[in-house]
């Protein structure tokens, strides 16, 4: 694992998202690894929403910009997050998709 990255391990029951952002707003780069057959929906602002199943996608995330990991399958999913290049703290909360 690299040092100066953040792992983000949170399981996602059915209906449920990840949000993640910097609390400076300032821009950063991830890594979302989904190793199952379940379905991750990536959500951000001006751009197309892309599915994750079985594949690891890399992106660069613009300022003030949010992103959102979606569960819309009918199983738990723990997909791997990897935030790195980032120079302020890392916000992460769990929610309901609504």
């Amino acid at each position: 694992m690299d040092t100066k990255s953040l792992y983000i391990m949170k399981p996602l029951a059915p209906g449920t998202k990840l949000s993640i952002y910097l609390e400076d707003r300032s821009a950063f780069d991830m890594d979302i690894q989904n190793t199952s057959k379940d379905t991750l929906i990536l959500k951000r602002a001006n751009h197309k929403d892309q599915i994750i199943v079985n594949n690891k996608i890399s992106i660069a995330v613009d300022p003030k910009v949010d992103i959102e990991v979606l569960n819309v399958s009918r199983k738990e999913i723990k997909p791997t997050v990897r935030i790195y290049n980032h120079k302020s703290k890392v916000i992460n909360e769990v929610s309901d998709i609504k």
